[in-house]
């Protein structure tokens, strides 16, 4: 049985730190075991076995991710050389067990135990990357791994439910395949799939809408507005979870009159936060280096955090709610001494980074202001390699940063005009030496790589191909005068 709803909701109180009661006009429940038993509906279905294509992550995070095998050496070195850094990577998930659902009371319950309002845990989930190789994907791991997500709901300024992330966790990670790089560790880069795999998984479906007012004013002629009271978990007399709804129906006059307490609904442009976001310090983007990294390349790595500085004009009370890379929201974080620490998989990647600051007051949803900061993660520097052929050089770079930003700049001893931005290929002089460095879109240069034009090359003649060396081609001059002989002495003779 479902709980019992007296007409009254305790709601608790931020601002003073306890709690009060309001009356509502409507409550839904929805119980635990529902909410499980659709859960293994979905399972059955197969709609738990999902992939991510590099275009559809392409497309889920903006542009920010490019699901390439360039990615996978921003988490183990020994994965370089794998495959060109442009081969596109597919990921798949598959759920092995239902997962499960649990209801809490979305605060704390003991003494540094804070209970979320909805824990949702996958077991036995399997999560398989593949590489595209000699024009075929080939599986490069096979990785099974518990996942418990933990979710929170905020009432936004708009009066909408969103969910919100509380944390992710992976426990009791196992590999199960992995033969072309056994002793890579890929657990950074599972945290990155299992995050941007949630992205996809619920996508707009975080927030939740209720649009009564243009329902009931559309075929009833009611102007009512609906006020979201509470969602919060209850207990039926049998100890059953409920997840419990509680609103209340509101005309347009109790909505704008600021003595309703029960239906006054603050305007957004009454209370506003000013909010400005800036990061408040660089090495907070970084980690040592360590093996299997080599220290001649990286600086530094990448350490999946950012420390934010926000400024806020008033009130004192506020936390803020931050996304990375069009992700989704987080639950509400402390500002301690105008310091936002923010934490996330994506920060782990090399490359530019979009974070999203949504700060708000304290039990006031309609003082909701945005900021955003962007970010460039990248210590690593590139590489370059030089190849002479003939008058031409030919430089190739290999850079994971920003691939499609680099800067190529060379000097020649026997100019004056000292160091030039250039192109590749690029015309050699007659003698001399020539030294080129890259320079990426974060400003990491490479190591010089120097060409000395006075040392003796050796000219390979261009082999023939296959073809052409298996057959006519192959043939000595010789062979061709006995063949042809006989057929001039016919001919004398005729």
């Amino acid at each position: 049985p479902p709980p019992d709803y007296t007409g009254f909701v305790e709601i608790a109180d931020d601002t003073l730190g306890g709690s009060h009661f309001e009356p509502y006009h409507a409550a839904v429940g929805l119980s635990e075991a529902m909410v499980n038993q659709l859960l293994f509906a979905v399972h059955q279905s197969g709609l738990l076995c999902q992939s991510l294509a590099a275009d559809e992550v392409a497309e889920l995070t903006d542009g920010a991710f490019s699901l390439t095998a360039g990615l996978l050496m921003s988490f183990d070195a020994r994965l370089a050389g794998l495959a060109e850094p442009e081969a596109p990577l597919l990921i798949a998930l598959w759920a092995g067990t239902p997962p499960q659902v649990r209801l809490g009371v979305d605060g704390r319950v003991a003494e540094g135990i804070d209970e979320p309002l909805i824990e949702a845990v996958f077991n036995d989930l399997e999560i398989s990357i593949y590489v595209q190789l000699d024009d075929a994907m080939t599986r490069l791991t096979g990785i099974l791994t518990d996942v418990v997500v933990r979710f929170g709901v905020e009432r936004t300024a708009n009066q909408t439910l969103e969910l919100v992330l509380d944390g992710v966790a992976l426990t009791d990670t196992r590999q199960v395949y992995n033969e072309l790089a056994p002793e890579a560790d890929l657990s950074g880069l599972l945290e990155l799939i299992v995050d941007l795999a949630l992205g996809q998984l619920l996508g707009d479906g975080t927030r939740f809408a209720l649009e009564v007012r243009d329902l009931l004013a559309g075929d009833g002629g009611l102007p009512l507005y609906v006020r979201l009271n509470a969602l919060r978990r209850d207990l039926g007399p049998t100890g059953a979870r409920f997840l419990s709804l509680y609103a209340t129906l509101c005309g347009e006059d109790e909505v704008a009159d600021p003595d309703n307490a029960t239906c006054y609904m603050p305007k957004r442009g009454g209370r506003a936060l000013s909010v400005a976001a800036r990061l408040a310090d660089d090495a907070s983007l970084y980690r040592p280096v360590e093996p299997p990294f080599d220290p001649e390349r990286f600086d530094a790595l990448p350490s999946g955090r950012a420390r934010l500085a926000v400024d806020i004009a008033a009130p004192e009370r506020a936390v803020a709610h931050v996304r990375v890379d069009g992700g989704p929201w987080s639950s509400a974080r402390p500002i301690s001494a105008g310091l936002l620490e923010v934490e996330s998989p994506r920060l782990r990647v090399l490359g530019a980074h979009r974070i999203e600051v949504r700060v708000v007051e304290l039990g006031r949803p309609a003082t909701s202001r945005s900021a955003e900061v962007t970010v460039r993660v990248d210590r690593e520097r590139p590489v370059v390699k030089l190849t002479r052929r003939d008058r031409l050089l030919v430089v190739e770079v290999d850079e994971l940063g920003s691939p499609e930003d680099v800067a190529l700049f060379a000097h020649a001893s026997a100019s004056a005009d000292g160091w030039r931005r250039v192109d590749s290929p690029l015309r050699l002089p007659l003698d001399g030496v020539i030294t080129v460095v890259a320079r990426d879109a974060n400003g990491n240069l490479s190591r010089p790589a120097v060409l000395d034009l006075g040392q003796p090359v050796t000219i390979v003649a261009p082999e023939p191909d296959a073809a052409r060396a298996q057959g006519c081609a192959a043939a000595p001059r010789s062979w061709w005068l006995l063949l042809l002989g006989p057929l001039a002495l016919r001919r004398r003779r005729g």
